[in-house]
């Protein structure tokens, strides 16, 4: 119980920093989808997912070189005895997922186009 309340809890500060706190524009459409902590919560495994694919690996290394950064924010904004060390995944379930979506999709037409077939 306790690891899913301080995954929340760092999700939605990490969520706000985002948003009213990171200057560089390459980090402005970043979405951090979950957190998942390890089991003595001296670690943070931070899934994100970004608007435009395409910057994936420059965001993933600007993320790299910025885990300093969050990680003193979180110190400043939580009551916390360690801050958890961050690392920043890029979370490809959503990809998946709209990937199988339309597959699906595709299916379903085909399978229309062959029921109208005489």
């Amino acid at each position: 119980m306790r690891h899913q309340r301080l995954s929340d809890l760092i999700r939605r500060q990490l969520a706000d920093l985002f948003i009213k706190a990171v200057y560089d524009p390459r980090l402005k459409r970043v979405t951090v989808t979950r957190v998942q902590m390890s089991p003595d919560l001296k670690q943070a495994n931070v899934f994100y997912t970004i608007f435009d694919n395409d910057q994936s690996a420059e965001v993933q290394k600007t993320l790299e070189k910025s885990t300093g950064y969050f990680r003193y924010q979180l110190a400043q904004l939580l009551d916390l005895k360690y801050i958890p060390k961050i690392r920043f995944l890029y979370d490809a379930a959503l990809i998946k997922a709209n990937r199988l979506s339309d597959l699906i999709n595709q299916i379903e037409i085909e399978d229309k186009d062959k029921d109208k077939e005489p």
